[in-house]
């Protein structure tokens, strides 16, 4: 299933047709605002989030600036709220609602805002009773609100062995005015025991890998800013390496930070090291996974570490970042 904002879509008329053909009449005064171009002008700035499977519609809401209390201290709403009969019990809006809230948190919003006639329905969903107020059809509703958590951004600096990435990583813990978790690659290995990675180096350090990922997602979920040292490279237990992390990362917002240095260099690095073999960055590069998109480049052997993390910082916007 796919999340998709109806104003970036390329088929509104589609997901308007189906909002439409819902019994709700709400859903078809909302297709009536669509259709009519009178979105923004009823409900001020905000948009519509589409919870999809392929064609079908299965849930949808608005996170917009009003609803139907014209309470203008409480900002933004949650509203429209519906999901098709033959999805429902499944807590897909449960889904669609956490990402309303996390892009509400990422916009500044401390809290969320949507007002029903349910009593025990959006509980289940982080909701707190708020009060009762009066709509603007004269009926009365009840108020929730829900706090906003900021998600965590996760920052993935991908480059051969040798290229920099460590140094970089310390050279952003070393900044007052971005906090970050790191989980690398190297440390995740040390959990797997020597006896299986001399068995199979590959399906361990693989499965090992695919944990991280997790482990990244989860902070993330949590608020909490991630960096990954790590390399994307192809084997048969990864492949497709860059799309499975992606998939991982599901909502996550999701940096790459290609690392490049010289295959030269880092041959030359990795025998001063002792700890690599000197051919090990060509062959990690020879497999590097292809079509990654990245978001920023840093070329370790033009600049310190401390230049590449202020790079890294000024491309991703992260200054102010506080993952704690």
């Amino acid at each position: 299933m796919k999340i998709i904002d109806y104003f970036h879509s390329d088929r509104k008329e589609h997901w308007r047709e189906q909002i439409a053909r819902y019994e709700w009449r709400a859903a078809r005064f909302l297709a009536q605002l669509l259709a009519e171009g009178r979105f923004h002008s009823t409900l001020g700035s905000g948009t519509l989030y589409l919870l999809t499977e392929g064609d079908k519609l299965v849930s949808f809401l608005t996170l917009a600036e009003k609803d139907c209390v014209d309470a203008p201290e409480y900002t933004p709403w949650i509203g429209f709220v519906h999901t098709a009969p033959e999805y429902r019990g499944r807590c897909h809006i449960g889904r669609l609602i956490d990402h309303a809230v996390a892009v509400a948190g990422e916009r500044g919003a401390e809290q969320v805002y949507i007002c029903t006639d349910h009593v025990g329905l959006y509980e289940k969903y982080g909701f707190t009773y708020l009060e009762n107020r009066v709509s603007i059809y004269g009926e009365d509703s009840r108020v929730y609100l829900r706090k906003c958590r900021r998600k965590g951004r996760v920052v993935f600096l991908n480059g051969v062995t040798s290229s920099g990435k460590t140094s970089i990583v310390e050279a952003l813990q070393d900044r007052t005015d971005a906090y970050f978790y790191v989980v690398a690659n190297d440390l995740f290995q040390e959990m797997v025991g020597e006896r299986f990675l001399r068995e199979n180096y590959w399906e361990h350090l693989s499965r090992v890998v695919l944990l991280m990922y997790h482990t990244a997602r989860l902070y993330a979920d949590m608020g909490h800013d991630v960096l990954i040292d790590g390399i994307l490279v192809e084997q048969p237990q990864l492949r497709p390496h860059y799309r499975r992390f992606m998939d991982i990362m599901g909502d996550s917002r999701v940096d790459v930070v290609e690392v490049y240095c010289p295959l030269d260099v880092c041959r030359e690095r990795n025998i001063a090291r002792g700890d690599r073999y000197e051919s090990q960055s060509r062959e990690q590069h020879d497999i590097m996974a292809k079509d990654i998109r990245y978001s920023c480049r840093v070329e370790t052997h033009l600049h310190t570490p401390q230049e590449c993390a202020e790079q890294i910082v000024q491309a991703l916007g992260l200054g102010g970042c506080a993952g704690k």
